[in-house]
C-alpha cells in the first residue's frame, strides 16, 4: 500500500502539470512541489521560458540556462555562479546584486539589464551585448570581454580595479593632507600633488577601459 501511494504522488503531479493552463515555468514548478529558490542548482534549464519570472534570491548555481529566455526576469541577489547562460536572453533582466562569478554569458543578450553591484568576477562575456546595461559598481575584475558590445560611459562606472589600489591612493592622499595641515608652507605643493594623484587614478581607469575596448575590437 505504501508503494502504491508513493507511485501515485508523482503521477498525480505529472497529471496536474499536463492539465495546467499555463506554460509559466515557476508556476509549473510549484505544481510539481519544487522550490525555485532551492531545487534548481545544477539543473538542466536550457531553452526554458522564464520571461518576467520572479527568481530573486534563487539558487541557480551551476545550472544550464543556455538560450533560456530570462527577459525582464527578477534575478536580484540570485546565485548564478558557474551557470551557463550562453546565448540566453537577459534583456531588461534585473540582476542587481546577483552572484555571476565564473558564469558563461557568451553571446548573451544583456541590453538594458540592471547589473548594478553584481559580481561578475571571472565571467565569460565573449560577444555578449551589454549596450545600455546598468554597470554601476559592477565587479568586472578578471572578466573576459572579447567581442562584447558595451557603452564606454557605462563601463566607466564598473569596478575594474582591486580595492587595494584604491586604498593605497586614499592613504597616500590622506598623508599629503595631514602634511599640508601641519606644514602650511608646503600646502601649495600638496595641492598640486593631490591633483596629480587624482589624475593618475583616472588615467589608470581610462587605460583599463581602453584596453578592454581594444580587445573587443581586435576580436571582431
Amino acid at each position: 500500500m505504501a508503494n502504491e501511494n508513493s507511485l501515485q504522488e508523482p503521477q498525480h503531479s505529472i497529471q496536474q502539470i499536463l492539465e495546467a493552463e499555463t506554460n509559466n515555468f515557476v508556476e509549473l514548478a510549484k505544481i510539481a512541489g519544487l522550490d525555485i529558490a532551492t531545487d534548481f542548482a545544477d539543473a538542466d534549464l536550457s531553452g526554458v521560458d522564464l520571461r518576467d519570472a520572479d527568481l530573486s534570491r534563487a539558487n541557480l548555481s551551476g545550472a544550464d540556462l543556455t538560450y533560456a529566455d530570462l527577459s525582464g526576469a527578477n534575478l536580484t541577489h540570485a546565485d548564478l555562479s558557474r551557470a551557463d547562460l550562453s546565448g540566453a536572453n537577459l534583456i531588461f533582466a534585473k540582476l542587481s546584486g546577483a552572484n555571476l562569478s565564473g558564469v558563461n554569458l557568451g553571446r548573451a543578450k544583456l541590453s538594458g539589464a540592471d547589473l548594478s553591484r553584481a559580481d561578475l568576477r571571472g565571467a565569460k562575456l565573449r560577444d555578449a551585448d551589454l549596450r545600455r546595461a546598468n554597470l554601476r559598481a559592477t565587479d568586472l575584475r578578471g572578466t573576459k570581454l572579447k567581442g562584447a558590445k558595451w557603452s564606454l560611459d557605462k563601463l566607466s562606472r564598473a569596478k575594474l580595479m582591486d580595492t587595494s589600489t584604491y586604498l593605497i591612493i586614499i592613504v597616500f592622499t590622506l598623508c599629503i593632507f595631514f602634511t599640508t595641515f601641519y606644514y602650511p608652507t608646503i600646502s601649495l605643493i600638496g595641492f598640486f600633488v593631490s591633483i596629480f594623484v587624482s589624475m593618475l587614478l583616472e588615467s589608470f581607469r581610462s587605460s583599463l577601459i581602453k584596453e578592454r575596448a581594444k580587445d573587443a575590437k581586435n576580436s571582431q
